[in-house]
This record gives structure tokens, C-alpha cells and sequence, in this order.
């Protein structure tokens, strides 16, 4: 089964980052995506979540109004709310990302561009690829 999903967005705040009981980071922010629905411009909010290694560079890298790819993975869940309802939600479990603003917008301008992802490794002779 496949379970990914990819977009690239700007945040709509600065990411929110606590700590697990464990000494895990945490990360949770929202991302914006935009598209065109008969001329009209339409806006999608998702709720993002980074764990460890990668929450921790998001929280350094990312900012509101950044610009992001990532790539993660739905999860849905639900909690009762003050009233005793039930609310459902969805969230995108982030596996990597990489910012793309310039890096003079990115708070630490000093900084490389890091991509959090697990690196894939591609021959170094492309005769060698099954294609």
C-alpha cells in the first residue's frame, strides 16, 4: 500500500516545537497550498508534523512565510472537543523537507540549504540504472 503525499507551500505561522517526555522534538506547523478553481484562487490548509532529527531543523530553518516542499504521509485521528463532540482530523506526518526560500529571507542566512530526507543514492554511472 502507498500512503505519501507531497506538496510545496508556505507556512502560515512559525512552527510550534515541544519536547516528548522522551526528549523528542516535536514540530507542528500549517502549510498553504494555492490553486485555481475556475479562476478563482483557492487556498488549502494542512496541518503538518515533524518528529526528531527533522522537527529540529524545521524549528531552525522554517519560518511564516517560508517557502517548503515536504514529504510525508497521512494520518488521520480524532479527539472530543470542550462540547463532548467528535472532531476528526487529518495531519501530514513529515518525512523530509527542504526549504526553498532564498536564503537571505531564511532566518539563519549563514546557513547551507539542508534537506532533511533520507539520502537516495543514484550510480554514479548511469549505464548502471535498470532503465
Amino acid at each position: 500500500m502507498l500512503n505519501k503525499v507531497q506538496l510545496i507551500g508556505r507556512l502560515a505561522r512559525d512552527p510550534e516545537v515541544a519536547q516528548t517526555r522522551g526528549g523528542s522534538s516535536v514540530a507542528k506547523f500549517t502549510l498553504a497550498t494555492d490553486s485555481k478553481k475556475q479562476d478563482e484562487k483557492v487556498t488549502e490548509w494542512h496541518r503538518c508534523v515533524a518528529f526528531q532529527k527533522t522537527a529540529e531543523l524545521i524549528a531552525q530553518l522554517l519560518r511564516k512565510g517560508s517557502l517548503a516542499y515536504i514529504e510525508g504521509k497521512l494520518h488521520y485521528g480524532s479527539y472530543e472537543n470542550k462540547e463532548g463532540q467528535k472532531v476528526n482530523t487529518t495531519d501530514i506526518m513529515v518525512d523530509s523537507f527542504q526549504a526553498l526560500s532564498p536564503r537571505e529571507t531564511r532566518p539563519e542566512a549563514d546557513a547551507p540549504a539542508v534537506q532533511a530526507a533520507p539520502q537516495k543514492t543514484q550510480p554514479e554511472d548511469q549505464d548502471d540504472l535498470p532503465f
